[in-house]
């Protein structure tokens, strides 16, 4: 049973115990986020509390609300008591385990917690708030338990090192929201907003929390900038990469963005995030109305001003009717805003002004207009109607926006009548802004009131509508503010130039009349001059205006004057003065305008009638006294009305007497006579217009009949006659009732009656069918030619009519006629209707079928709507052709074919049709065709016709399927298909025939591109005979026919051609008078040339390809490449297709070979005879230029195209070739690109050929061009086609082989690209081992080899220069791998070598190296195991290397060498001195080139290396040369393997020389020891004999350079000797006696060492003094050894012991210390500092005075020793760092103060304590970093002081360093704006003072000082400073000071030119200054300065 202490102890337990509970081999991990791994471990929590509590008061001074005792809750706004000190950061706060606390307390906590890190927000990157926060995480827990708070803080810095931090110790489950972040705290990495964004789509619960986090801060006062920016940024995102937002997601994203505009306290960054959010939202959804008039009054109550306090800036205005039309613009426009919202932006600062500003932007009207529907009624505001008048007056105020509004107020004004809710004050407001859109808008105004007049005609509301005309008036006539009713205004407005206001006014005028009270005598005269004038308006709305009111007007106006007065001067009396004037002085002013006087305004007025006689009398009188009209239709018509006596004199001018009617009648028939014209608007005009007609088509001749009927039958428009049924009885005689007394009599009696016109019209109608054409001649019915159509036809003869014949107007003439008679509605014709029918078939007759086909196949509107009548008359006309009269009709069936697959004829249409065939077919025996040779005219004889048997057949056929056809006309094509696949030959033929001589010759295109087409998959050779003429006609004549054809002139062209091409080979291989190929290659050259038909090129291409020219001679395939030639190379879209067919034809050789024959230019002629080809005559060709061209064409499409594996081809390509490079062309890039074409050619021909031919290959013509060719791309071209042909023809190859190196060498090394390069490779690859294989048959291997191929090899080696640089090596590394390395990197190698031997010789050791590396770095690219083989190679160099000596010291025996040549610059050397050039070179090459073994080949030796040293070591008796040989036998000992160095050093003892001993020993001294033991061992006998070649030196001489090296040598062998190799050493071990004794020593410190790690507690303090004093001392004199002694005394003695003892003995060892030697006290230091690095807190703390003290003595003493050998000032600075470390803050401050007194306050402070202060300082902010910046602010005036007073350069330079860390380690909390503005001045005058003082390395220090200033300064106006105080010092008179000066501006600009990009210009005029300095470094560092300002600013020059 548990006892009670357990229980209580387990119901205490912490929540944590299974944390806490230890482990056995795994502790759990700190979470810290201010350290990182072990050094979270390192700080307690006492230490993190010291930290947060002095962190927590540096925030509370940056911000007061850390210590509010009241604050906001974020979450909802409430107040919370809050005491963060007490709570979080007190003593108590310590102890708190929250896991113990009730829920209520944790609850308390959380929301203690949760509003202490939202105030965190602004301050999250200073470096206090990291402290701040690592306590609260380390106690409190915040990243397990407040995840939600953290994240809110954390997430607007989520790019930040400081959220990767927190993110990386944060507990987020997989099942949270935020487990999108899991990744990321995985990765370590920061959060990118693209993430975030994705997240917040993927799931809508984080996309509120984010949306939330803004809002929520707001509410708690604790929003910020990052936050807003955040905010602004993710949000946007999101709302942008959504792809719907739906309901849920609008609710809470609307709630989030209006939060800004709903708080107390407005934050302006805040309400321009939500307007960008706002407008953004608005443009990706719908909003309803009502949410867009929520939004825009939340806007609105955040732009008013709050109070009248409360100021806004203007730019608030601006801003919020910017984003409101944003808003608003994209969605449906609201109805009205809120009442509040208008009222709320009335309060706006310049709301009106910036309103009208913005009203020009796209859609502002939706804004607008519900702001002012809202404010509509308080318009009589002076306010609104402001606004109101500012919006109506705005420039570029959109149209809609106006008319809107001017609707509006007109609906307001309107309405004043009815409602009397609408105040007075209102309707006047209305009324005046109505007013100033008169003024401004007066069309728009006008269109308003006519709207609503509309709106009023079809509510029949007779009292609006006169309100609204009423309205509109009143603006011109009334006052800003009521409606006036002054008499004058009235009459004034009556002569405005606007009818409705002259129409108002006379309104009012009557109004004014009609009222109770009468107005007086003088303005009733005004009113009665007013309506008087407005007799004369010529607008007919004010004239109705005038006579609306008859009594009134009459009464008004006969007060006056008489009536009689009023009728005389009324408008006769006007008209006849204007008939004077404009037929009088008018028309001789302007002569040119008489006949349009005449025509438009007399013509009208001219018809005498009895009601009208004096008002045409008065105007034909006005004609006589105006002079008549001498010219005009008019002309000598005012003598008809003089002879009938008409004309009277003024007496008569009064009289009533009856006028005799028959003079009247007469007249009108007289003036008929001579003029004409159906169009007048007036009823007398259009009578005698008819009159005019009428006499025309009785009295002109034949053509002018035809021309006026037709302008007649278009002038009256008639679409039918119905209309026209009760002209006479049916008893009666049309004529008899048509005759001119009839119409004479109804014109006088009624000129403007509907009967008298109808009797007119039909008079002309009648007329009509009797016009006949001259001699009576038959015209051709059925035509194309369709003019004259009622919808087409005018007044006047169409112009493109007059161009065509007098029977082609006429065919339209009668096909109107014929329209109009039966177009009826009715199902009985009219009586008119049935004259005209018969009248018209009664004169056409026999033609009448002719007639109805050209009705039936014309494209006129009018004539489709009697398509059907038109079947009708002919299927009665062929019914009427009876047995007894049976006429063959097959010259029509064609026609009826074409109209049965016309898309207009309907199904009935086509049944009629069949109808009509079925006549055709019932009649047996024909006696005549109808129609014969006739039908269309001339093109009729070459109709051809059936017989009667293939006729009734075809027939048959045709009705056998006549139901499908009656469906669908198209399926005729399939019917006859179908019907000639079934019949012969010879009737298919026929009818073939037969059916295309009519597609040929009918004059309808239509009906011809339908003929054509349905026989168009019917296959016959006759087809193509019978379409020569068409084709033909199409190749010659194509504008024509294109004219005819119109938009269908493709279609009938392909379907032409594509018959054409049906023609059999045969008939095109006939002989030269041939007409078919003539038509055929007229046709090709016609449809292959630019802007040709491309379907019919296809269709030509087509069967040419397909069909045709594989079957036709050569003659002809020739004839018809050169006409494809031809065409293609003029370029254009003709070239693309041209090359295409020609590839594809171009397949046979021998006609290859002839095109390349005929169009080859001229040159001299190949030597190799041509191969048999076919004679054939060459066809004549333009000028050179144009054969040349062709020839191009003819050589890309060659070069283009696959080509057969001919030699004949190859042959014939390479001759041609060969005389293209000799052609002296014009224009010399004509040959470079057919040369390139043609050897892509023979490069096509030759890949066919896979066997070598038994003639040779030209390839000297290959090599000619690549002689000549100054084209790159030529000359690579011709390389690689000799490299392809190598294989074909290696003997010609190799003929060429070295013209074609050495103009490689030339041309195409130099260039620097790699298509060059692969050319070169891809040559030397195919040619190359040709050469190779010929020289080794030649020659044996060896030195005969290399001097065979040596002349091959120089033209490479001698081109090296030339190749580019980093391609070099490449090249030769691929030449040597062609040739094969084995056999030629030894001469290769060599010539290289001997390339730069002449410069070699001459240079320093590391320039001969650079100058040999083409060499080397050739030699070092093969493998390991190749260059082992290549020890050899180096044999063979140094080989030639002795030849060379050789020859030069026994020239009479000279052998045969490889290098024996002379250069082409070494002519005038002697010949002994470039051989030992060449000597030289070779062995400096062979040094430098072997390279050292590597660890596997170490030990293995062989005798070629060994052979190697032999031959470096031969006689030389040449002193340069025997010089180069030691430098390189001593780097190729140092190369070779350790058994060979070791052979090689024994073989180099031996020898007699002196000098090449010495170099062996010094050699053996540096390497043998590194040999390794086995190697040893292997050559131990090789050692011993080394070792007596050393004794022997040493026992033959006693002193010297070789004893020297000797003894060297035998000490390495000793230092590194193995068993066997011992000697005696005898006397000479006594010298090293000391040294054996130091070893001894060592061996006992070690043990003593060993010692005290056993024992350490069995010492006191006087013991450990002793060995502390022995270590000092020992270490003065032996620069102690005892350091690891000194080293576990530290570890393993107590601190407490230790450190007294050290205090205990400073104050001796300082005065015992001698100033020469401070090694003592910097031993001493250095212990100090183990000491306290290894000591407890408790034991310094402790011992903290003494410590202390011991170093501000240490500080004071002088720890430079006066040799200048040591320094002990950082050994003691480091242990002072150590003891700063083991210090909290509060302890550490009191001994920095006193720190600083001992070095600036105390009497005694000197500069070596300043300098001292500053040098430990700077150590203090390298370690501490930014946590010692706050010391700062003692130091701050004390350093400015010793910056402004200069002292002494060492303390000057210690203060500008100390600055400069500063500076670098600021976090943001020190160096603010103040505080960098007290120093900025001072160090910058440290410029001058620099120069002054001359320091060392002073001006790199005030550099870097002035750099690191300028990063941590924020503030504008303090860069400002800086920049230009720096530049001031450009103007010094010290030079030095203004390089300075100008370096130092260069350097701050190229480090920190983004701050200072705002002053760019002030700096531009520093530059400008110094630019013209006298001093030469000045003007340089001005530049280097312009420089670095444009790298960040672009161009400067222009400032």
């Amino acid at each position: 049973m548990p006892s009670a202490l357990a229980s209580q102890l387990a119901a205490s337990a912490s929540l944590n115990a299974s944390l806490l509970d230890a482990h056995t081999n795994k502790r759990r991990r700190t979470e810290s986020y201010l350290f990182t791994g072990r050094d979270a471990d390192v700080h307690d929590l006492d230490s993190i509390h010291a930290l947060a509590s002095n962190a927590f008061a540096q925030l509370s001074s940056l911000s007061p609300a850390f210590t509010a005792r009241t604050i906001k809750l974020a979450a909802d706004g409430s107040s919370l008591s809050v005491d963060f000190d007490q709570t979080l950061f007190s003593e108590a706060a310590r102890n708190v385990d929250r896991t113990m606390q009730s829920r209520e307390v944790n609850a308390n906590l959380d929301r203690t917690l949760n509003a202490f890190l939202f105030l965190l927000g602004p301050w999250l990157m200073e470096v206090p708030t990291s402290k701040v926060l690592e306590w609260l995480v380390r106690r409190f827990r915040i990243n397990e338990f407040n995840v939600d708070a953290v994240l809110s803080l954390f997430f607007p810095y989520h790019e930040s090192p400081h959220f990767v931090k927190m993110l990386s110790i944060l507990h987020i489950s997989s099942s949270s929201i935020f487990s999108f972040l899991l990744p990321f705290k995985s990765a370590a990495t920061p959060l990118a907003r693209s993430s975030m964004v994705k997240a917040m789509v993927a799931n809508q619960a984080v996309a509120r929390f984010i949306a939330s986090l803004l809002p929520t801060a707001m509410r708690g006062s604790c929003s910020h900038r990052t936050l807003v920016a955040f905010n602004a940024a993710t949000m946007h995102d999101y709302i942008a990469s959504s792809p719907a937002l739906d309901e849920g997601i609008l609710a809470f994203l609307l709630s989030a963005l209006l939060a800004p505009f709903q708080t107390s306290h407005s934050d302006a960054n805040a309400t321009l995030g939500s307007y960008v959010l706002l407008s953004t939202l608005s443009h990706k959804v719908s909003l309803s109305s009502a949410a867009v008039a929520a939004i825009i009054g939340a806007m609105a109550t955040s732009a008013a001003p709050k109070g009248k306090w409360d100021t806004k800036d203007n730019r608030f205005s601006e801003q919020f009717i910017k984003v409101a039309i944003a808003v608003c613009s994209p969605q449906e426009e609201v109805e009205a805003f809120h009442a509040s919202t208008g009222n709320l932006c009335l309060k706006i600062p310049t709301f009106t002004d910036e309103l009208q500003s913005a009203v020009q932007f796209v859609g502002a009207e939706k804004f607008v207009l519900p702001l002012l529907e809202c404010l509509k009624p308080r318009l009589e505001e002076p306010a609104v109607s402001s606004l109101y008048a500012a919006v109506l007056g705005a420039k570029g105020a959109p149209l809609r926006l106006l008319e809107r509004l001017v609707s509006s107020l007109i609906r307001l004004i309107l309405a004043g009548g009815d409602e009397e809710s609408v105040a007075p004050p209102t309707i006047n407001a209305a009324r005046a802004l109505l007013s100033l859109v008169h003024q401004r808008h007066v069309e728009i105004l006008r269109d308003a009131c006519g709207e609503h007049e509309g709106d009023d005609q079809r509510t029949k509301n007779k009292e609006r509508k006169k309100k609204a005309d009423e309205l509109m008036i009143s603006f011109s006539v009334s006052h800003p503010w009521a409606q006036s009713i002054d008499v004058n205004e009235i009459v004034v407005a009556s002569t405005s130039s606007t009818k409705e206001e002259r129409v108002g006014a006379v309104e009012r005028l009557y109004t004014i009349l009609q009222g109770e009270k009468s107005p007086e005598a003088s303005d009733m005269a005004s009113i009665q001059s007013a309506l008087l004038a407005r007799v004369y308006d010529t607008h007919a709305g004010v004239l109705h205006a005038l006579y609306s009111s008859p009594e009134v007007f009459l009464s008004t106006v006969t007060s006056s004057i008489t009536p009689q007065k009023l009728l005389d001067t009324y408008p006769r009396a006007v008209l006849i003065a204007h008939v004077a004037f404009l037929a009088g002085h008018f028309s001789k002013t302007y002569p040119e305008l008489s006949q349009a006087v005449q025509e438009r305004v007399l013509f009208p007025y001219l018809l005498a009638s009895k009601p009208k006689f004096k008002t045409a009398r008065g105007v034909w009188k006005a004609l006589k006294e105006a002079g008549g009209t001498t010219t005009g239709w008019l002309r000598g018509c005012v003598d008809l009305w003089e002879g009938a006596d008409l004309l009277r004199g003024k007496k008569d001018e009064n009289e009533e007497a009856d006028v005799d009617v028959e003079k009247i009648c007469q007249a009108n028939l007289d003036v008929a006579a001579k003029i004409a014209d159906l169009h007048d608007p007036l009823p007398h005009g259009r009578a005698l217009a008819y009159l005019v007609v009428r006499i025309l088509l009785l009295s002109t001749s034949c053509e002018q009949q035809v021309d006026i009927a037709l302008q007649a039958l278009a002038a009256m428009k008639l679409h039918s006659v119905d209309g026209f049924s009760d002209l006479a009885d049916s008893s009666a005689n049309l004529q008899e009732v048509l005759n001119d007394g009839m119409l004479g009599m109804k014109v006088v009696t009624k000129p403007g009656g509907r009967i008298t016109m109808m009797f007119l019209q039909a008079s002309i109608l009648a007329l009509i069918p009797a016009v006949r054409l001259v001699d009576t001649r038959t015209p051709t019915w059925i035509t194309s030619i369709i003019i004259g159509t009622i919808s087409s036809l005018t007044s006047d003869l169409l112009p493109e009519s007059k161009t065509k014949s007098t029977e082609d107007r006429y065919v339209a003439l009668m096909q109107n006629l014929y329209a109009v008679a039966v177009a009826s509605g009715s199902a009985t014709p009219s009586q008119l209707s049935t004259h005209l029918i018969q009248a018209l078939f009664l004169k056409l007759k026999d033609t009448s079928l002719m007639f109805l086909l050209s009705v039936l196949l014309a494209r006129s509107p009018p004539l489709e709507r009697v398509r059907t009548r038109a079947l009708l008359h002919a299927l009665a006309f062929l019914r009427g052709h009876n047995s007894d009269n049976a006429v063959d009709f097959q010259t029509v069936l064609p026609s009826f074919i074409a109209v049965l697959m016309d898309a207009r004829t309907d199904k009935q249409g086509r049944t009629l049709i069949f109808e009509c065939i079925s006549v055709l077919a019932s009649t047996s025996e024909r006696k005549h065709v109808y129609g014969l040779d006739t039908i269309y005219g001339a093109e009729s004889t070459h109709l051809q016709y059936l017989d009667a048997k293939d006729l009734e057949a075809y027939l048959k056929a045709l009705l056998e399927c006549r139901n499908l056809l009656a469906q669908d006309g198209n399926y005729i094509n399939v019917f006859h298909q179908q019907h000639f696949a079934a019949a012969s030959a010879k009737y298919r033929r026929r009818v073939i025939c037969y059916l295309l001589s009519h597609a040929v010759t009918h004059p309808v295109p239509e009906a011809r591109i339908s003929i054509m087409s349905s026989v168009e998959d019917v296959s016959d050779t006759a087809k193509s005979h019978m379409v020569i003429s068409a084709m033909e006609t199409l190749v010659k004549d194509s504008v024509s026919i294109s004219k005819l054809f119109g938009i269908n002139f493709h279609r009938y062209t392909a379907l032409v051609a594509s018959t054409f091409l049906s023609v059999p080979v045969g008939d095109l291989d006939a002989g030269p008078e041939n007409s078919v190929w003539e038509i055929f290659s007229l046709a090709l050259q016609s449809y292959f040339k630019p802007n040709a038909i491309t379907t019919v090129r296809k269709l030509f291409s087509d069967a040419l390809e397909e069909r045709l020219f594989a079957h036709l001679d050569m003659t002809r395939q020739a004839q018809i490449c050169d006409i494809l030639l031809s065409a293609g190379s003029l370029g254009n879209e003709v070239y693309v297709c041209a090359k295409e067919l020609l590839s594809k034809l171009l397949q046979d050789v021998h006609l290859i070979n002839h095109l390349l024959v005929v169009y080859q230019p001229a040159g001299a002629q190949s030597d190799t005879p041509a191969s048999k080809r076919a004679k054939l005559d060459n066809p004549s060709h333009g000028n050179v230029e144009e054969k040349m061209s062709i020839f191009t064409f003819l050589a890309e499409i060659l070069g283009t195209k696959e080509l057969p594996g001919s030699f004949d081809l190859l042959t014939q390509l390479l001759d041609t070739l060969g005389k293209i490079i000799h052609y002296d062309s014009p224009i010399p890039s004509d040959t470079s690109y057919p040369c390139q074409m043609l050897m892509a050619a023979v490069e096509q021909a030759a890949s066919k050929i896979t066997e070598p031919p038994g003639r040779p290959i030209r390839l000297d013509i290959l090599v000619e061009i690549i002689r000549v060719s100054e084209n790159p791309q030529t000359f690579n071209q011709a390389l690689l086609l000799m490299a392809g042909l190598a294989r074909l023809a290696p003997d010609s190859v190799l003929h060429n082989i070295m013209p074609i190196f050495t103009f490689m060498g030339t041309n195409v090394f130099h260039r620097d690209d790699s298509y060059s390069f692969k050319v070169v490779q891809n040559t030397i690859e195919n040619i190359v081992p040709v050469m190779v294989s010929s020289l080794k048959s030649r020659h044996p291997p060896g030195l005969e080899l290399y001097i065979g191929a040596r002349e091959f090899l120089r033209i490479f080696t001698d081109a090296s220069n030339h190749i580019p640089r980093h391609r070099r090596q490449n090249f030769f590394i691929h030449l040597a791998d062609v040739l094969g390395s084995q056999e030629f990197l030894a001469p290769v190698c060599m010539c290289l070598v001997d390339k730069v031997a002449n410069r070699v010789s001459r240079q320093h050791e590391d320039e001969a190296s650079t100058s040999l590396g083409l060499p080397i770095s050739l030699l070092r690219h093969f493998p390991r195991e190749l260059q082992l083989h290549v020890r050899l190679f180096f044999k063979e160099v140094l080989r030639e290397a002795k030849r060379l000596i050789h020859n030069i010291a026994f020239s009479n025996e000279a052998g045969a060498t490889f290098l024996d040549y002379v250069l082409d610059d070494e002519h005038s050397a002697r010949s002994s001195s470039i051989i030992k050039r060449r000597t030289q070179a070779l062995i400096m090459f062979v040094g430098y080139a072997i390279t050292p073994a590597s660890s596997t080949d170490i030990s293995r030796g062989d005798n070629a290396t060994t052979d190697l040293v032999s031959l470096l070591e031969g006689d030389s008796n040449v002193s340069d040369i025997v010089s180069v040989t030691q430098q390189t036998t001593s780097k190729v000992m140092n190369a070779i393997g350790a058994a060979d160095f070791l052979n090689g050093a024994l073989v180099m003892l031996q020898s007699d020389e002196t000098r090449i001993k010495a170099g062996a020993l010094e050699i053996l001294a540096d390497r043998i020891p590194k040999v390794a033991e086995a190697v040893r061992r292997e050559q131990q006998k090789t050692a011993i004999s080394i070792i007596d070649c050393i004794r022997d030196v040493i026992s033959r001489q006693s002193a010297g350079v070789l004893v020297n090296s000797a003894l060297n040598a035998l000490k390495a062998i000793g230092s590194s000797i193995c068993p066997g190799e011992e000697f005696s050493l005898g006397p000479r071990l006594i010298p090293y006696f000391r040294e054996i004794a130091q070893e001894c020593t060592s061996v006992l410190q070690e043990g003593i060492e060993a010692w005290y790690r056993l024992l350490p507690a069995f010492y006191g303090a006087a013991e450990l003094r002793d060995i502390v004093k022995l270590h000092l001392d020992y270490s003065v004199t032996l620069s102690g050894p005892m350091t690891g002694l000194m080293k576990a005394i530290a570890k393993k003695i107590p601190c407490n012991m230790l450190l007294p003892v050290l205090c205990d003995l400073w104050p001796n060892l300082e005065k015992s210390q001698k100033k020469e030697h401070v090694d003592g006290l910097i031993a001493f230091f250095v212990f100090f500092k183990r000491s306290l690095r290894v000591a407890r807190r408790p034991d310094i703390q402790e011992h903290i005075r003494s410590i202390f003290s011991v170093f501000i003595d240490g500080f004071g003493v002088n720890m430079k020793s006066t040799t200048g050998s040591s320094d002990g000032e950082p050994h003691i600075i480091s242990a002072f760092l150590e003891l700063v470390v083991k210090l909290n803050e509060t302890a550490f401050r009191p001994l920095f103060r006193r720190l600083y007194d001992w070095a600036f306050a105390a009497e005694n402070a000197n500069i070596d304590r300043k300098v001292t202060f500053c040098h430990m300082y700077s150590a203090l902010l390298d370690y501490f970093k930014g946590l010692m910046n706050p010391y700062m602010a003692m130091l701050l005036q004390a350093l400015c002081e010793i910056l402004e007073s200069i002292q002494n350069p060492l303390l000057w330079l210690s203060t500008v360093e100390t600055l400069t860390k500063s500076f670098e380690n600021d976090d943001g909390v020190f160096w603010r704006d103040d505080k960098l503005a007290s120093v900025a001045k001072p160090l910058i005058a440290q410029v001058s003072s620099c120069i002054k003082m001359n320091i060392p390395d002073g001006k790199q220090a005030l550099t870097k000082c002035l750099i690191a200033m300028t990063s941590v300064a924020v503030d504008d106006s303090l860069l400002k400073s800086i920049n230009l105080d720096l530049l001031m010092h450009s103007r010094a008179e010290d030079a030095r000071e203004r390089i300075f000066a100008l370096s130092c501006s260069e350097a701050l600009w190229r480090e920190q030119g983004g701050k200072l990009i705002g002053f760019v210009a002030e700096t531009a005029t520093f530059i400008s200054e110094c630019a013209e300095d006298e001093n030469d470094s000045v003007v340089r560092e001005t530049h280097r300065l312009k420089n670095a300002v444009e790298s960040v600013a672009g161009s400067i020059s222009g400032l």
